[in-house]
């Protein structure tokens, strides 16, 4: 558990310093403290590709060892689950895709434009407000902590699968958490048990595994669910 509390610590490091990153990129990019038109420009705002460039950067090299950890916890190597790795950066757009923090981000700047009074003056104020870590640091935090929950939860599936395809008989038992937040659908999913090969029903949808991503964002947003595998 200790060696996992900290590769979720380096992954949500990884995370922060790429908030940080564009939050200085789209002060710099919207020339925040040299304001002289309180009228917001969209198109100052920088490309979608560069947040992806820093995502590339800064977290997929953590998110991709965290992986490999995970996957070597069951005994098989990350280079025989590259497809499985890249099935994970497809189905949750890049990690961290463009059209979540970094869209919140731009209404929130936007916002923050548009409400000041018609003076330079505010809107460098409102707007320099909106465009702080201090700010945001709760958000990067939380979209760490559940970027490693990912990453962690689909290296032990996609390890699983290798072994069972091997002719390893196993199954996974999907466990929540046991504490009031639990939504209502994974606690009653507890002990559910399938092959590992098929999915897990919860909410009725198929999860292959806790926040998987091509699940319903309300049964795998913030899910900190997991599932033990063993044989059958």
């Amino acid at each position: 558990m200790a060696d996992n509390d900290d590769e979720d610590e380096a992954l949500v490091g990884r995370v922060r310093d790429a908030f940080a990153e564009w939050i200085a990129l789209v002060r710099s990019a919207l020339r925040v403290d040299r304001v002289t038109d309180w009228t917001f420009t969209p198109s100052l705002w920088p490309d979608d590709s560069a947040w992806t460039a820093i995502v590339t950067r800064r977290v997929m090299p953590a998110a991709r060892s965290a992986f490999a950890r995970a996957a070597g916890a069951l005994d098989v190597a990350a280079s025989r689950l590259t497809n499985s790795w890249d099935q994970l950066t497809t189905a949750t757009g890049g990690l961290l895709p463009a059209a979540g923090w970094p869209a919140r981000l731009f209404t929130a700047v936007q916002r923050a434009w548009d409400g000041a009074a018609q003076r330079a003056a505010d809107v460098r104020a409102a707007v320099a407000e909106v465009l702080t870590m201090e700010r945001w640091r709760p958000i990067s935090d939380l979209s760490g902590h559940q970027l490693a929950h990912v990453v962690r939860q689909a290296a032990t599936q996609a390890a699983a699968s290798v072994l069972a395809a091997a002719g390893t008989p196993l199954t996974k038992t999907w466990m929540p958490r046991a504490d009031e937040r639990v939504r209502a659908e994974h606690r009653q999913a507890r002990g559910q048990t399938v092959p590992v090969s098929e999915p897990f029903e919860v909410g009725g949808f198929p999860l292959m595994y806790p926040g998987d991503p091509t699940a319903p964002p309300h049964l795998s947003i913030n899910c900190r669910c997991r599932m033990t595998v063993r044989r059958a």
